[in-house]
């Protein structure tokens, strides 16, 4: 399976859609634990996405490789796919993915990286890296 880049239509659509979501949705927000690291030249990004939990992530802008391990609805370019059991996709440059977990996920993104610092590595994969939940902290101070 491939994940396509989004053309700039449908990422502005699931920007709409996220949006009408959020604001018509009665819900709490949940935390998503993110644990990321490099390791011989490969940055690995892994988040849990609890049970019936829905999460819209950043614009992602290289190609990567993700793994998925659960049970989920994934948006793939226009469409929505079901994802069971143990996945690994080739996922290209240029989208913008949203989840839901049918039951309790797991999705690592990885691609090859010369750096070491974290940071640099989330500004080498998106523009949005002062939005991911790894800053989180350090938007609530400013």
């Amino acid at each position: 399976m491939k994940l396509k880049p989004l053309t700039p239509e449908q990422n502005n659509m699931l920007c709409d859609i996220a949006i009408h979501a959020m604001e018509s949705c009665v819900c709490n927000e949940v935390e998503i634990p993110i644990e990321h690291f490099v390791y011989e030249g490969v940055y690995y990004r892994t988040c849990f996405i609890p049970k019936d939990v829905a999460i819209i992530g950043a614009y992602i802008k290289i190609p990567t490789t993700v793994i998925v391990s659960g049970d989920c609805y994934v948006t793939l370019g226009n469409t929505v796919g079901r994802l069971k059991g143990y996945n690994v996709i080739q996922a290209e440059g240029g989208r913008r993915q949203a989840f839901r977990a049918l039951e309790d996920t797991h999705i690592t993104m990885c691609f090859r990286t010369d750096k070491v610092d974290l940071r640099e590595c989330e500004k080498e994969f998106t523009p949005e890296w002062m939005l991911l939940t790894t800053n989180r902290k350090e938007l609530i101070k400013e």
